[in-house]
């Protein structure tokens, strides 16, 4: 472990009015988040705290050390709204900015792919804390993530749905026209076919065309499976929860980390509700919990997953810089990819071949309008 993360171990808070490296030289990491729209709740408000969170603490305990200088780290927010275009121009007037270290985000892969393009062409590290699909890095030798592949959030559901629920039959509503959606669905399939089990019904439709679900989940309903897998947006998943009861599908529903818990659980529909998340307040690992009672303390809410990740994509990027000893693009890049056994928040992170960490996700449940830990699964 290094000194700088010795230094930050033993707590974890905002820092005072007086930050122990005032004065000093910046190091700035720009931080692309949907900071309007339907988004900037369940995603873009938690990039926001997380980076800041993460940059008070480290400037607090004197900031980033390179090669026996000290840096005061800036995250240079930028918002991205919902629409992808936007996104890449924010990002591409990030890579032309000389003073921009390193790119956090998108946390959505339809925003981060091609973002994660343009930051492998133009050589700038980038950090996705929360965008799962093979696409972000696949070929790419400057593109990181923080967060589980959507592999790993469909093997851990099919594990769950047949060790724990005993399901050998499946049927799935997913959007067609978004590839996480779609992507997830395959991948679900395959590992379920792999265990024995059936798919009996796949119905999809696209987000900009669907206003009610009930059709498609009429046709889940005549195929009786033991369960239903919704890898959808939050607001869609809602939607289809409540149409899914009021037709009298009572059978577990499986979602991923699109639905938001804190979010679905509002959902009186959502009852019993199965979701994978990258990480949860509710975990009881010594790390896990100094975040979530420090977080408490300065935002007086909860942190979200995304909250989480991206205080460690910050904190990686800070390690990584002190390890590789200069703060020029190739020698962070390196340096990321060295990584071994950060000791991040949502669990240790390590690099291989590419920019994927082999990492569990948290399997979840509602229960009476609560969310309780039911396992962590998915190597």
């Amino acid at each position: 472990m290094t000194p700088l993360l010795r230094r930050l171990l033993p707590f974890l808070a905002l820092a005072s009015a007086c930050s122990g490296s005032r004065g000093a030289p910046e190091i700035r990491i720009g931080v692309l988040a949907s900071l309007t729209g339907t988004r900037a709740e369940v995603s873009g408000i938690g990039t926001r705290e997380g980076a800041e969170f993460a940059a008070r603490a480290l400037n607090d305990s004197g900031g980033v050390e390179i090669a026996g200088q000290r840096y005061h780290l800036v995250p240079v927010l930028v918002d991205i709204g919902e629409n992808t275009d936007q996104a890449t121009s924010a990002a591409q007037r990030l890579i032309n900015s000389p003073d921009i270290t390193a790119i956090i985000g998108p946390q959505y892969s339809r925003n981060a792919i091609p973002v994660a393009n343009l930051a492998e062409n133009a050589g700038v590290p980038m950090i996705t804390p929360m965008a799962t699909h093979p696409d972000v890095t696949a070929h790419k030798h400057w593109v990181f993530r923080i967060c589980a592949l959507d592999e790993v959030q469909a093997r851990a559901l099919v594990q769950f749905a047949v060790d724990s629920l005993h399901a050998r039959t499946a049927a799935v509503l997913f959007d067609i026209s978004a590839a996480y959606s779609r992507d997830l669905a395959s991948a679900f399939e395959r590992d379920l076919v792999a265990r024995g089990g059936v798919m009996l019904a796949r119905e999809s439709y696209t987000a900009d065309a669907a206003h009610t679900f009930i059709p498609q989940l009429q046709r889940i309903r005549a195929t009786h499976p033991d369960v239903v897998f919704l890898p959808n947006e939050v607001v869609e998943d809602t939607i289809q929860l409540r149409e899914a009861r009021q037709i009298g599908l009572s059978m577990p529903m499986l979602g991923t980390d699109l639905s938001t818990a804190d979010m679905v659980r509002k959902e009186p529909a959502s009852e019993g509700m199965y979701l994978t998340h990258q990480w949860s307040p509710l975990l009881t690992t010594p790390a896990s919990q100094r975040f979530t009672t420090a977080f408490r303390n300065a935002y007086h809410h909860e942190p979200l997953s995304t909250t989480a990740t991206t205080y460690d994509a910050v904190m990686l990027i800070a390690d990584a810089l002190h390890r590789a000893g200069k703060s020029d693009a190739e020698a962070l890049r390196n340096a990321l990819s060295s990584t071994r056994s950060f000791p991040g928040i949502t669990g240790a992170i390590s690099y291989g071949k590419g920019g994927d960490p082999v990492k569990n996700v948290v399997v979840l449940q509602v229960l009476h309008r609560q969310v309780v830990v039911r396992g962590s699964l998915g190597r």
